[in-house]
């Protein structure tokens, strides 16, 4: 026998030893294995990725996987789905760029979580700490965002095109399904979306593939202002046009089938915003187009009958009056419970229990704003309107006729007075949702690189 045999036998006996325990691993530990498997697969494909598509395409898939209302991935695995994936994307993009400390420029969203997970965690026996899942989710993610805005081409143009496609492709998916032509259900395995109806007469809303019809409503929502800010932009002309000019009828196509009022009164607010913006720069011609494509959407929407389902859910028998009871209710009880909240909140598993001292049998608390004073007292709805307050004054004061920044700046209010009509934070995409318009609101221009990449998202 000779050296050569003497030193590969040893090394054959050790490699043979670590294939029987991962074959081990993956018999006695199925679920782990196929976790470790996963974060694997997700990296290694993360890698070969080009740079100009490895934040859209992430995303997109993250928007249009319904975890929270797919078999296996909701219930006690609620919220595990997006915080692995953000938790690889971090990895990936630290061991693909670097790892480096959050940026400071972040500091009101950090400051955001580390509230609502502090005051989570202080009250932990009242239950809910998914809640805290979904939170640093949204610091992974935006911490992401951050690590590939070092050494990505237009990162936030990346950001913006996700929204813009999950929201159309959701609308086309609505269409679909309110034709009867497929049912968007069977596209997913184990995917159970929620069900809510206009009316008897009018059917389902729509829910796509958000799992729900106002989780659908607000992405609908942010497509539709995003992809109004490119259409008229006086950049973007020929077959880039038409595109933007689609993305924001299926968008609005969605909007509608959704059935969500509240991202109604959002884009409203968002139109408003975006005029008022138009007039105050003198740029007349960019507000002319924008009242032609509402004109154009609104002959669309009557010549569809979708006209008729935003009049029965407005005015006739989809109106529900009882759902705006119940919210009237709640901000009127809170004037008889204020004084009993903590300093430091209840945490999220206490928010239900504050309900039932006001005498509401809520499942949940239809309103952010209340629900994060019940969850962290005053400091959780005052360090929610910081992130917006100063985000928005970040996107105006950097402003220019760039779509992204406009859209942002829009986008911002419209999602601020969303977040009052119904509990967007408790889809586990919500709060990273959250972090990607701040992050589009402020980019980093601490580099010469982040600088080119500005002016190259403003054509």
């Amino acid at each position: 026998m000779t050296t050569a045999t003497l030193s590969r036998g040893p090394g054959r006996l050790a490699l043979g030893a670590v294939l029987i325990g991962v074959a081990a691993g993956f018999a006695c530990l199925p679920r782990e294995a196929a976790v470790v498997a996963a974060l694997a697969w997700g990296m290694t494909l993360l890698w070969f990725l080009p740079r100009e598509m490895n934040v859209m395409l992430p995303l997109l898939l993250l928007l249009s996987v319904p975890a929270d209302y797919i078999a296996g991935l909701d219930g006690p695995a609620h919220g595990f789905f997006v915080l692995g994936a953000t938790l690889t994307l971090c990895l990936a993009a630290g061991l693909r760029s670097g790892f480096a400390s959050p940026s400071l420029d972040d500091w009101d969203l950090y400051a955001l979580i580390a509230v609502l997970c502090g005051a989570t965690l202080l009250h932990a026996s009242n239950g809910e700490l998914r809640g805290v899942l979904f939170w640093i989710g949204a610091g992974l993610f935006l911490w992401w965002l951050r690590a590939e805005e070092r050494g990505a081409s237009d990162v936030r143009g990346q950001v913006v095109h996700a929204l813009l496609f999950a929201g159309a492709l959701g609308g086309l998916i609505a269409i679909i399904d309110r034709a009867h032509l497929f049912d968007a259900a069977r596209l997913i395995p184990g995917y159970e979306p929620h069900e809510l109806e206009f009316s008897l007469e009018s059917g389902s809303r729509a829910a796509a593939l958000s799992g729900h019809p106002l989780r659908f409503g607000s992405l609908a929502m942010l497509s539709s202002i995003f992809a109004l800010a490119y259409a008229t932009d006086e950049q973007v002309v020929g077959g880039r046009k038409r595109l933007y000019v689609g993305l924001l009828f299926l968008s609005l196509a969605g909007l509608v089938l959704s059935g969500a009022r509240g991202s109604w009164l959002g884009a409203a607010i968002a139109l408003v915003s975006f005029l008022l913006l138009r007039f105050r720069s003198g740029s007349w011609r960019a507000a002319e187009r924008v009242l032609v494509y509402v004109a154009g959407a609104a002959i669309l929407v009557w010549a569809s009958g979708l006209f008729r389902l935003i009049q029965s859910r407005l005015f006739g028998a989809a109106f529900h009056p009882g759902s705006i009871n119940q919210r009237v209710l709640v901000v009127e009880g809170i004037r008889y419970v204020w004084t009993q909240v903590p300093l430091f909140g209840v945490g999220f598993g206490g928010a239900a229990e504050m309900g039932m001292r006001m005498g509401l049998r809520l499942l949940n608390l239809e309103n952010e704003y209340l629900r994060f004073f019940f969850t962290a007292g005053f400091a959780g709805p005052i360090a929610l309107l910081l992130v917006g307050i100063r985000r928005m004054r970040a996107a105006a004061s950097r402003l220019s006729s760039a779509p992204v920044r406009t859209g942002t700046l829009c986008a911002l209010p419209a999602i601020l007075v969303n977040v009052g009509t119904y509990n967007l934070f408790s889809w586990s995409m919500g709060p990273p949702l959250l972090a990607a318009l701040a992050f589009l609101a402020m980019p980093t221009t601490s580099s010469g690189a982040n600088h080119a990449a500005m002016a190259r998202s403003s054509h």
